[in-house]
């Protein structure tokens, strides 16, 4: 009888870890943001998502429409404002998808401005997105 409660309290352990599951939620949650920023002769929309306290990924679409080539501009900062790195995407009277994800180092990317320039020519106003740390 012994014996057989403890083969029970085993299968009923392992029934209760297979149900709730044996991984336990990341500690930092992915969070997004959304941006939609116009230029002279071009636009940019898309989305960041803020990864792991390190890096982010952009996926959207860069478009020109006006045939004089426009280019979103995307500059990474560090806390503190310490600027990073930088990568850019360019159309010529079309629409480009664009998708990557920019590591950064430890700490990670804190801060990511956007802008939307005619090649060679004039700038809309730039856009900030910042890593919401929450709690």
């Amino acid at each position: 009888m012994v014996r057989s409660l403890k083969a029970w309290t085993v299968v009923a352990v392992v029934a209760i870890f297979a149900a709730v599951g044996l991984n336990t939620a990341p500690a930092y949650a992915d969070s997004v943001s959304y941006f939609d920023i116009s230029g002279p002769s071009g636009y940019t929309m898309g989305s960041i998502t803020w990864h792991d306290y390190r890096s982010v990924t952009l996926q959207g679409k860069m478009c020109d429409h006006l045939g004089y080539g426009s280019t979103a501009r995307f500059d990474f900062y560090l806390a503190n404002e310490v600027y990073y790195d930088k990568e850019t995407r360019t159309a010529d009277y079309e629409c480009i998808p664009f998708h990557w994800t920019q590591q950064g180092p430890k700490g990670g990317i804190q801060q990511v401005n956007i802008r939307v320039c005619e090649v060679g020519g004039a700038c809309g106003s730039t856009s900030i997105f910042y890593r919401w740390l929450g709690e």
